[in-house]
């Protein structure tokens, strides 16, 4: 039978083994902490893509409106553009356009419209764009969107 010297000098955990587990237990923590942190990054960004999507549904009808008219009036399309502007009612938010002639148009059938939603503090190209809207197109939009499709295919082969 062991003594009592002997059982108390075997019982518990050395120093190192302390030292080894509380290692592990903080690399696992700082591993969690990082998935944390990447994901609150992602929420905010998904957050802000949505509202910018909405807020882009918002004003697309006013800005279309607006360069139609324009357009209607004579304004040459190198005007059209317009500079970074606060969105009405979306605090935060600003947006700028771009208005180029539909590519294959030479009587100026069409345009195409890039809206930019861009939220203040942040660099445009950093922005949210959902593409080129065709605005103003005459008889012959069809032939000309298929056109500048084939040749938006050809540019990236």
């Amino acid at each position: 039978m062991m003594s009592h010297e002997a059982q108390s000098a075997e019982a518990g955990f050395t120093l190192v083994e302390i030292l080894v587990a509380l290692t592990v237990l903080l690399v696992g923590m700082a591993g969690i902490i990082g998935l944390f942190s990447t994901g609150l990054t992602l929420e905010r960004r998904s957050t802000l893509a949505i509202d910018t999507a909405v807020a882009l549904r918002d004003i697309e009808p006013q800005i279309k409106a607006e360069i139609t008219t324009r357009l209607a009036a004579g304004v040459d399309v190198a005007d059209l553009s317009t500079p970074r502007s606060p969105i009405p009612g979306w605090q935060g938010l600003d947006y700028l356009t771009e208005v180029l002639p539909l590519p294959g148009s030479e009587t100026n059938e069409g345009y195409l419209l890039k809206i930019t939603v861009v939220p203040r503090g942040v660099q445009e190209d950093k922005g949210f764009s959902y593409g080129f809207l065709p605005i103003r197109l005459g008889q012959n939009y069809e032939r000309l969107i298929k056109e500048a499709g084939q040749e938006t295919l050809e540019n990236k082969k």
